[in-house]
């Protein structure tokens, strides 16, 4: 009767919840794409629909395969939001609005500041603010962005800014998520939609779901972590199972570049690798990243090289599992922020500092994203810091070691714009020239009404091999 009791509470928990827009983490959406079902296909297709609710986060369990997360939406509403770039920030809106005396105290907020929205600023309200810019403002509204008041306390005071909603995110990653099980989850679920589908097919899906899950599971069994020599061997391209991909890709692969690993290999303390060994021949590796272990106790996974893109995926719920930390982007760029659990960390959480032996080596590897290091002080970060005028300190950034000269092309990275998009991601959708209209005035069916569409060049990278020395 408990038992009984408890589920019936915890549906009609999830049947309110369902009222709500849905958001699901990244390692749900995972699953959901590797399971071929119609019932798959239709939970994928509510992602980001354009409806005036509040988010809950639908995430998968990873240590029991029937069942999921989901956080309750009382408790998201009290979440505390981080300003994941200044960048979104409007100064001379914000400037006008205080002497409008619509904000207080206005102060730009720095990247990873946190706070609350006291308010939602209608396109009304922007337009008293900025009447000479309707078009902007309306353009923006239209394609569902909008202005919030960001709070925030600095040293005791309270401050305040416009904001564009988009680069404010809610921290979620302290709300204790609330287990449900799958097949109970998907009827709920389908049943707010109003769509019905036969429990045999509820069972398939279920079963696919848990099959997947399972699979990861094992997949996990290929994984190694290895230190100091082995570090050394497993860059080789000889121990590749085929030069493909980002990790055929790598400019530190050649045999040449095996003096320059030293850095890693003479600080097992606090730099491994994690390696995934390979299906077709278990002596070879078909992945790897370097595993740093920094100054505030975090283990930190950098740049991910894979032969297969999906594998760059199965290192990520490798990192969610052991709880560690990755690149948001799979990039040369070391400003890139930090996930971790599945949720991307901003400002001094993204920062990395490692203390290494103090050392000057006779050559260096190039580095992705630990890329400034100063022997004397044997610290190297993701970040440059005041350092001292009497300092040395080095940018790891040549593809053939510190030793030799960086290429002119690329300056030593490797990688350069995409001369398709110029490095923006996205170019101009070719079916309505970029006005984002049909023939018929509506929105166009390619671009979604935005006027571009993932660059085909750089597959949305904004990034392509160097043509000079990849």
């Amino acid at each position: 009767m408990i038992s009984n009791y408890l589920d019936f509470i915890t549906e009609s928990k999830l049947e309110l919840l369902l009222e709500a827009k849905i958001v699901y983490t990244q390692q749900f959406l995972d699953v959901l794409d590797k399971i071929d079902s119609n019932i798959a296909t239709q939970i994928l297709s509510y992602k980001g629909k354009d409806m005036d609710v509040a988010r809950n986060y639908i995430d998968i369990n990873r240590e029991k395969t029937d069942s999921i997360f989901f956080k309750p939406q009382d408790k998201i509403d009290k979440a505390i939001y981080t300003l994941r770039s200044n960048g979104g920030v409007y100064d001379n809106l914000s400037k006008v609005a205080e002497k409008m005396d619509i904000i207080h105290s206005w102060k730009e907020p720095s990247d990873g500041q946190t706070g609350i929205v006291i308010k939602k600023l209608t396109l009304e309200e922007v337009l008293k603010i900025s009447p000479n810019s309707p078009g902007v403002w309306s353009y923006m509204y239209d394609n569902n962005q909008q202005l919030f008041i960001f709070q925030f306390e600095e040293r005791g005071k309270t401050y305040e800014a416009i904001v564009l909603d988009n680069y404010l995110v809610k921290d979620v990653s302290k709300i204790t998520p609330t287990e449900v099980n799958v097949g109970r989850f998907v009827r709920a679920f389908l049943k707010n939609l109003g769509l019905e589908y036969k429990d045999t097919e509820i069972e398939d899906f279920v079963d696919k779901y848990k099959k997947v899950l399972e699979m990861e599971k094992n997949a996990f069994q290929k994984f190694r972590e290895v230190k100091a020599e082995e570090i050394a061997e497993w860059y080789s391209e000889e121990n590749y199972e085929k030069i493909a991909g980002t990790l055929g890709g790598s400019c530190m692969r050649h045999s040449e570049c095996q003096k320059y690993f030293d850095i890693y290999t003479e600080n097992p303390d606090n730099v491994s690798m994690i390696i995934l060994m390979s299906e077709e021949d278990p002596t070879k590796i078909c992945g790897r990243a370097l595993l740093w272990l920094d100054d505030r106790g975090r283990k930190f996974m950098d740049r991910i090289y894979t032969i297969r893109n999906s594998d760059v995926l199965l290192f990520k719920e490798y990192c969610y599992t052991n709880g560690y930390y990755h690149k948001a982007e799979q990039s040369y760029d070391e400003d890139s922020n930090l996930v971790y659990n599945g949720n991307e960390v901003y400002g001094n959480e993204s920062l990395v500092r490692v203390s290494l032996k103090k050392e000057y080596y006779d050559h260096y590897p190039y580095m992705d994203t630990m890329k400034y290091y100063s022997p004397d002080l044997g610290i190297i970060s993701n970040r440059e810091f005041p350092w001292s005028d009497h300092t040395t300190y080095y940018t790891l950034t040549q593809t053939n070691g510190s030793s030799g000269q960086g290429c002119d092309i690329c300056d030593g990275s490797g990688i350069v714009d995409c001369p398709e998009c110029d490095g923006r991601k996205v170019i101009r959708c070719r079916d309505c020239n970029g006005d984002g209209e049909n023939l018929e005035g509506g929105a166009c069916g390619t671009c979604q009404g935005g006027g571009t569409v993932r660059c085909d060049i750089c597959d949305g990278d904004g990034e392509v091999g160097c043509p000079e020395c990849s």
